[in-house]
């Protein structure tokens, strides 16, 4: 099934990345039962060029993969509508396993 921009979708897992290993920074992206909207690819290059006149890298192979992934219909950008909170006891376990626990 394709999705189309526009559609409302509910993420099913935190989206986390280990910033850095040697110091254990942990970075939450988007959390579990919050509500994104599917934006189109050329929203999508229009906030990375946003980006880029903040003076914010952007690796050019990163646009030609989000575009290969929504064509194949596996990945889509999507701009968060309600961000719902990491609950506290998640927290506290992440705090426990990294020393820096950011959420965006």
């Amino acid at each position: 099934m394709k999705l189309q921009p526009g559609k409302r979708v509910q993420i099913l897992e935190h989206q986390m990345n280990i910033l850095d290993d040697l110091t254990h920074i942990l970075v939450v992206y988007v959390t579990k039962d919050s509500i994104g909207i599917i934006i189109s690819f050329e929203q999508y290059c229009a906030n990375e060029v946003d980006l880029q006149k903040r003076g914010i890298s952007v690796d050019p192979n990163h646009l030609i993969w989000v575009k290969s992934e929504m064509e194949e219909g596996t990945h889509y950008p999507i701009q968060l509508a309600k961000f719902a909170p990491l609950q506290s006891d998640e927290y506290k376990y992440l705090e426990g396993k990294f020393s820096t626990v950011k959420v965006l």
